[in-house]
């Protein structure tokens, strides 16, 4: 499940009009799901199966981007062979959505790594 986390500045967040980041939001998960999804067992991604995280930066924050986004997922070799191609796609696919002021950086990383959920258990 991969996790995607954003951070910007809270005018960035609240802005209206032709200026909102709602869409881009919105649009997020499937994005991320549509990119990082391969044709193996555990690798196949909907957009529910993403989580997204949104922080506001503070005054003790310092980075040069102000609309950055940071994305985890499940390390897989299919999902290695073209990093780059995925971190650039996803990129484009957000820039298009965002507001012209607005220019979204992109980190993503691979990780072994596991998620576990526990709701839907019946043993309590």
């Amino acid at each position: 499940m991969p996790l995607v986390q954003i951070f910007t500045t809270r005018s960035i967040l609240s802005a209206g009009g032709d200026n909102s980041v709602k869409p881009m939001l919105t649009a997020l998960p499937k994005i991320i799901a549509e990119h990082l999804s391969i044709p193996v067992a555990g690798g196949k991604l909907t957009p529910n199966d993403i989580i997204v995280r949104v922080n506001q930066r503070n005054d003790h924050d310092y980075f040069p981007e102000h609309f950055e986004v940071i994305i985890e997922a499940q390390e897989f070799p299919e999902r290695l062979a073209n990093l780059n191609e995925r971190a650039e796609k996803i990129a484009d696919d957000l820039y298009f959505l965002t507001p012209r002021n607005i220019y979204p950086s992109v980190w993503l990383t691979f990780k072994k790594g596991v998620f576990v959920e526990t709701r839907g258990r019946c043993d309590r």
